[in-house]
């Protein structure tokens, strides 16, 4: 995923968690929007799996559809964080 920095896919969301959102490509290629990258501050609600955001009420939550842009690729420390489009 090195040579894909920066392009769009469409990706599931698969993990929920306190500090950031697991996404599926349908590649089957993992990796995750870290919270500290979003504009809003969003509240995590362990019994729903969900997080939700203070100012805009945006939702992510499991099987959730996105358009994710690949931020960041570590061979290293084997970690892709995506960057979400339109939301």
């Amino acid at each position: 995923m090195l040579d894909q920095v920066g392009k769009t896919f469409d990706g599931i969301v698969s993990g929920v968690t306190g500090w950031g959102v697991y996404v599926s490509l349908e590649n089957t290629v993992e990796g995750m929007i870290p919270l500290n990258t979003l504009s809003d501050y969003y509240i995590y609600k362990p019994e729903t799996l969900t997080l939700a955001g203070s100012s805009s009420g945006k939702t992510f939550f499991m099987g959730q559809k996105l358009k994710v842009t690949l931020k960041r690729a570590d061979l290293f420390e084997k970690r892709l964080d995506f960057g979400v489009k339109g939301f």
